[in-house]
């Protein structure tokens, strides 16, 4: 049976890839709601360092992972609860956005000279994911917002290098849900840090708190 919140997320995704400015490097996710009250979810996408190389992806359910960390040990190890639809990154199970079979979408947005994750601990590196993995973790076992503001509670963020970037990617992550709920997570002087997204929107550095202080400066 034809989803429609799945066809409505990947038609608007798609369209706003395909017109991404070349050479910039800002995005802006956005969560509106239809008069028959779907929920619906896009971004735009200027990012123009290097071609991500993104691919549309099926993850089915039972699908296995195992999270990355700074000294190569096996991360954290999940099956996919859920299946989903992601458009990947440089190849890999990065999800630039996605959306599950419960309707949730995880968008990953840059967020340069702000992110700093948490310190990383061997002994404890079943229990930890690259910022890469986030949004993968997310789609693939919570079916609700309120299930990712717990899910998220219960790993650790470390710092992985990227090797298409060279560097710890500066990341954080917006998740919505049919019922017009969002959070913002962020990781933030080494510090989890979730905000409610009520409005639903999300874009660059600085951190999310500063955005709402700044639009309630602007009215």
């Amino acid at each position: 049976m034809k989803h429609p919140l799945l066809s409505t997320f990947v038609l608007v995704t798609t369209a706003i890839w395909l017109l991404k400015a070349p050479v910039a490097y800002a995005c802006t996710g956005i969560s509106l709601k239809a008069q028959d009250g779907a929920a619906l979810f896009g971004r735009t996408l200027e990012w123009g360092a290097f071609d991500l190389k993104s691919r549309l992806v099926v993850v089915p359910r039972d699908y296995k992972f195992t999270a990355q960390t700074p000294d190569s040990k096996p991360g954290l190890c999940w099956n996919a609860k859920y299946g989903a639809v992601a458009l990947d990154g440089a190849g890999k199970a990065i999800v630039i956005d996605g959306m599950n079979e419960k309707g949730i979408t995880v968008g990953l947005f840059y967020h340069p000279g702000t992110a700093v994750y948490q310190k990383y601990d061997p002994a404890k590196a079943g229990e930890s994911m690259a910022p890469t993995d986030v949004g993968m973790y997310l789609l693939t076992t919570c079916g609700s917002v309120k299930e990712a503001r717990s899910a998220i509670q219960k790993v650790h963020v470390v710092p992985v290098v990227e090797p298409t970037l060279g560097i710890v990617a500066g990341v954080h992550y917006i998740v919505t849900e049919p019922s017009g709920k969002a959070i913002v997570i962020e990781y933030l002087k080494g510090e989890l840090t979730i905000f409610d997204a009520p409005l639903g929107v999300i874009t660059n550095a600085p951190s999310y708190e500063w955005h709402e202080t700044n639009l309630i400066l602007q009215r």
